[in-house]
């Protein structure tokens, strides 16, 4: 994901690799039987995997973008170009960048682009929060997931445990079960399994930052 003179590239570039990963993960979800839960734990996981592993890079790649995008003068999507009010330019762009640098281990964190845009005054921090307001329940922990497919451990799989039971699945599911199964740890049906939740979220999102 690279920079660019107009937010609104940003946000198309992003949206078309989610297009891309929303269709490899409902390809997959359609060869699952909804009518059972026995999905195995043991089941080859590579595509959900996949998914989750570049669904977490995606936003962290997209919300950097968009952030050194304002401190290079980008556009809004209604044409106007996004000030840094804090900071006078040039000392506000090299203090931008410098803090781009700084966050670099932090993008995927849902909060960390609107704190960074509220540090060197944006005028789209509105907009922004409008974004990241947005419900979600999957998206909030989708880089523990990313954590446990990128270093699978007895560590990363015990760290999955706080997001299962706010997800209401079994703590005893590996997590490529949870992420597939159809049902709550009540037995009740979900409207679609926990995957498709976060590409879902992960899009309404990106959908409203500019």
């Amino acid at each position: 994901m690279r920079p660019a003179q107009d937010l609104v590239i940003v946000q198309r570039s992003s949206l078309q690799r989610l297009s891309r990963l929303q269709d490899i993960a409902n390809t997959y979800v359609q060869a699952q039987s909804p009518a059972s839960d026995d999905v195995p734990d043991q089941s080859p996981d590579l595509t959900v995997a996949y998914v989750v592993i570049e669904l977490d890079s995606l936003w962290a790649n997209t919300a950097k973008a968009l952030f050194v995008s304002v401190a290079l003068g980008a556009s809004d999507g209604s044409g106007t170009r996004v000030e840094m009010t804090k900071r006078p330019s040039p000392q506000g762009l090299a203090a931008a960048l410098e803090l781009a640098r700084e966050l670099e281990r932090r993008w995927w964190k849902r909060r960390s682009l609107l704190k960074a845009l509220r540090q060197v005054g944006a005028t789209n921090c509105g907009q922004v929060q409008i974004a990241t307001n947005v419900p979600a329940v999957a998206f909030n922990h989708l880089h523990l997931f990313r954590n446990f497919y990128a270093h699978r451990g007895i560590e990363s799989r015990e760290k999955l445990e706080v997001p299962l039971r706010s997800l209401r699945v079994p703590t005893q599911y590996s997590a490529t079960r949870a992420l597939l199964t159809h049902y709550r740890k009540s037995g009740s049906p979900r409207h679609q399994p926990i995957l498709l939740d976060l590409l879902d979220e992960v899009r309404a999102t990106i959908e409203l930052l500019v």
